[in-house]
């Protein structure tokens, strides 16, 4: 006589192949959220560094404009200032993202704004990556002309 049913194999067959599918989908979500993590800071980042500039161009408050970033012990995050000197008076602070980190500057750093020019001094590079994930990084670099790029 037939019987009708799945036998234990069968269902522990379906049971695993369902349980890796299931593992293999949340880790790709998992790095694809911070994939994005990394691509909004690096966009951010850009954001605040040219609104800097655009403020040093127009000499808003008659000052010069900068972005310091911090990249120590107290957690990563970067800092739009005014002033003559680094880190000047803080306007704004943002941190990243927890799943990403500072890779350069090694400890803290500026690119300040010239008055009226626009023109860039400090470092010319600021790099992040994914939090212990140096294949996963995005470099941001302001050229002597003031060009801003990722």
């Amino acid at each position: 006589a037939m019987r009708k049913g799945f036998t234990l194999v069968e269902t522990l067959i379906v049971i695993s192949v369902t349980a890796v599918l299931a593992t293999v989908v949340f880790f790709n979500s998992f790095n694809f959220k911070r994939s994005q993590d990394l691509d909004f800071d690096a966009k951010t980042i850009v954001a605040v560094l040219r609104d800097a500039q655009q403020r040093a161009i127009v000499q808003e408050e008659d000052s010069a404009w900068g972005v310091y970033f911090n990249n120590l012990a107290s957690g990563d995050y970067y800092e739009l200032f005014k002033g003559a000197s680094c880190p000047g008076i803080m306007v704004s602070r943002k941190a990243l993202k927890s799943s990403v980190e500072f890779v350069n500057p090694p400890a803290n750093g500026c690119i300040q704004f010239g008055k009226l020019t626009g023109a860039p001094s400090g470092l010319n590079s600021i790099v992040i990556q994914i939090t212990g994930d140096p294949s996963s990084s995005k470099n941001i670099t302001v050229n002597p002309n003031g060009a801003i790029s990722y």
